[in-house]
């Protein structure tokens, strides 16, 4: 036992001066200011600080900042689609890739603005198969099928320098909801002075992908991308809609 008590005094002798026990010491005090510094950049008033300065210098510089060097130029685009796709997907692809480069007009746009432009795509995508239909409309029409649209707001946490909500537009039947039904994000800063929320609404990776998207997805696309606002003084809306389609004429 006194050879193991002389061999702890002998190793602690050797750290103490080979500098072991300095370093630790260092390192534990580095560390304790590495945590105590980072938490100050993850929240509080010194992340509020930096954020605010990198936006009043970056957004500045960006916005003179040319980009034609990171811009995919046109003609290796139209090759792409050319050398990819058949002619009638080419002619969707275009008149797609048109209009999402077309910038929107408005700055804003309102809950009901998008709605109207939501049922007309539910009255051209909707599945008529076996649907009843209606012979009290005038024409003989499809049964209408209810939509509604609603800004779902999450909960505020006082610790997020951000606000979320969810834009949901959606039909009332649930055989149709996985085809019919939108999910879009929306988030604005606290202290924005702006009205209403951004869009955030997914651009597909792949020049070909657009062929596949409808008129409603592309619209949407062009405000996400042109930073359109949608207000929320309206929270919910509902109509009935009626399918672009006419049954088949009924002789008797």
């Amino acid at each position: 036992m006194a050879n193991f008590d002389e061999d702890i005094k002998r190793i602690t002798n050797e750290l103490m001066e080979d500098g072991t026990v300095d370093k630790i010491i260092r390192e534990k005090v580095r560390k304790g200011f590495e945590d105590a510094i980072g938490g100050a950049f993850r929240w509080g008033e010194l992340k509020d600080a930096i954020e605010k300065r990198v936006k009043e210098v970056m957004v500045p510089y960006i916005e003179k900042y040319d980009m034609g060097d990171y811009i995919v130029k046109l003609d290796t685009v139209l090759t792409d689609i050319v050398n990819h796709t058949g002619l009638l997907d080419n002619k969707k692809i275009l008149e797609n890739f048109r209009e999402l480069m077309t910038e929107p007009e408005e700055k804003e746009v309102t809950l009901g603005q998008i709605f109207e432009m939501y049922k007309k795509h539910v009255a051209k995508h909707m599945d008529t198969t076996g649907r009843a239909v209606d012979f009290d409309c005038g024409e003989p029409c499809y049964e209408a099928m209810g939509v509604t649209a609603g800004i779902d707001e999450e909960d505020d946490e006082p610790w997020r320098h951000f606000r979320y909500a969810t834009l949901e537009l959606s039909v009332d039947e649930k055989e149709q909801q996985e085809k019919l039904n939108f999910s879009i994000r929306l988030i604005r800063w606290k202290d924005d002075k702006e009205k209403g929320y951004e869009i955030r609404y997914d651009v597909p990776q792949l020049v070909s992908g657009l062929r596949s998207l409808s008129d409603f997805e592309i619209y949407l696309l062009r405000l996400s991308r042109a930073g359109v606002r949608l207000l929320d003084d309206e929270k919910e809306d509902f109509d009935d809609v009626v399918a672009e389609e006419q049954p088949d004429p009924i002789y008797s």
